[in-house]
């Protein structure tokens, strides 16, 4: 969640932000630490993988958007969110289709979360060697789906997520 500031200079200032996914590691990084310069404020929701398990992942990503506002040192007035609705969340919202390629403030925000959930990948690498948390981020790339079969699931992997048969078996 990225509260910005409402000035002339910010879309020149903020220029290079956009969806976190179309970037590289490295630039991800430098515009989030801009961003976390330039917002009057932000903060950063997780949700466990037990927690994902619990509750699915829709209200979990709730919760973690829910956990990211809770952050932040002052309300905002509205929220744009990612195509989300937050109903336990009485302010004003709109949600946005492709939200992260439509609104600076949902682009910051995104780059925000993935440095976060890098990061944390990173050190899960170093708590559950062999995974390669480091290297695929969690994303069910081949690599990750072999270790997995390998040396079975580790306490961060979400033990309700379904792989296709075509996927498992590639």
């Amino acid at each position: 969640m990225v509260i910005l500031p409402a000035r002339q200079d910010l879309l020149t200032q903020l220029s290079g932000v956009r969806d976190s996914k179309q970037m590289t590691p490295d630039r991800r990084a430098e515009w989030a630490q801009k961003v976390r310069l330039i917002a009057l404020a932000w903060g950063v929701g997780l949700a466990s993988a037990s927690e994902i398990d619990a509750i699915g992942i829709v209200p979990a990503t709730r919760l973690a958007v829910r956990r990211a506002l809770q952050q932040l040192p002052i309300q905002p007035q509205h929220l744009l969110l990612d195509f989300l609705q937050l109903p336990q969340v009485s302010l004003p919202q709109t949600p946005l289709v492709k939200g992260d390629e439509r609104s600076l403030s949902i682009a910051a925000a995104s780059i925000l979360a993935k440095t976060t959930r890098d990061a944390l990948l990173c050190e899960y690498e170093q708590q559950y060697p062999g995974y390669g948390f480091a290297a695929h981020k969690g994303y069910g790339t081949l690599a990750h789906r072999m270790a997995m079969q390998r040396l079975g699931l580790s306490p961060i992997h979400r033990c309700s997520f379904q792989w296709k048969e075509a996927e498992v078996s590639q």
